[in-house]
């Protein structure tokens, strides 16, 4: 017996399961987008974080503003944005727009560019679905060869 079908039932799956998380990252980038409010900061430093493994070579990771901008009542806030990217999206010394959460002003985004986190979700929906369509194209390859040999 052919492993394909089982093979193809488990990609679409895991794949449903990963458009799902798109569709769930993109609610909350929206839902953030509905609440923040946007402010001009200023770039003070980048930090580096690795992505995984650490000692494995290639490993670049990613890099993190952190950002100063001050609050509409006065205050002075110092923070790390809550994504990077590779390149750096901003430079320290650069003057930058953010989007902060009024309730919680410590979670910053940048406004624009890849570090905005408005691409995570169309990613995780195109990939999840172009997967899925291979493992429907596994599934019925599969189950076509089970009913013919």
């Amino acid at each position: 017996m052919s492993l394909a079908p089982v093979f193809g039932i488990v990609l679409v799956v895991l794949d449903v399961l990963f458009i799902a998380l798109g569709v769930r990252v993109g609610r909350h980038h929206r839902e953030f987008e509905r609440r923040s409010r946007l402010a001009d900061a200023q770039v003070i430093e980048l930090l580096h974080q690795v992505i995984g493994t650490p000692d494995v070579p290639g490993r670049d990771g990613i890099w993190k503003p952190v950002v100063r901008f001050v609050l509409p009542d006065g205050r002075p806030i110092e923070v790390e944005t809550t994504h990077g990217s590779n390149p750096p999206p901003a430079q320290p010394g650069q003057r930058v727009q953010v989007r902060y959460d009024p309730e919680r002003p410590t979670s910053v985004r940048l406004a624009v560019g890849p570090s905005s986190g408005g691409l995570l979700s169309p990613l995780f929906v195109v990939v999840g679905s172009v997967v899925a369509v291979g493992g429907l194209v596994t599934l019925a390859l599969g189950l076509l060869a089970a009913r013919f040999l």
